[in-house]
């Protein structure tokens, strides 16, 4: 391209900027009308957030790490409560030799202890209402119905 081209080009790209920018100065400076709904929405919602956003809702600065020391004595204490566990665990006899002893010592540790008149009450209405729920619970009969000739 050569100068004058050159030029001209530049104009057109100016006079285009130039336009652009005073219709949209325009478009922008144009008053609009107060009673539109959408324009007193959207002036409701930017007074609405207009302090938006504030300091106070920005995150705070984070705490900083423990010291390596500090993580080093919690792992150490870490692993001391596990292998303690495990050795505990290892301990506990999981096979239930005698399930007869068993229950036998399970109700009379519960019989000791004794049931409050409340709670029988409580054992007997729930049976009843057990009861009630099964006999809701039964199909009906069938419908007969007439034969069509």
């Amino acid at each position: 391209m050569t100068g004058p081209e050159m030029n001209a080009r530049v104009a057109k790209i100016l006079v285009t900027a130039i336009a652009a920018a005073a219709s949209v100065a325009a478009c922008a400076s144009r008053p609009g009308d107060a009673a539109s709904a959408p324009d007193a929405r959207v002036s409701g919602i930017v007074e609405a957030n207009r302090t938006y956003p504030r300091w106070r809702d920005f995150p705070g600065v984070p705490a900083p790490l423990p010291a390596d020391a500090t993580l080093a004595v919690a792992g150490t204490r870490l692993d001391a409560g596990r292998t303690a566990l495990a050795r505990d665990a290892a301990a506990i006899d999981w096979t239930l030799s005698d399930p007869d002893a068993f229950a036998a010592v399970t109700r009379s540790r519960v019989d000791a202890t004794g049931a409050a008149a409340v709670t029988q009450e409580t054992a007997e209405s729930l049976e009843v209402f057990a009861e009630s729920l099964r006999e809701r619970g039964r199909a009906p009969p069938p419908i007969s119905r007439p034969r069509q000739p």
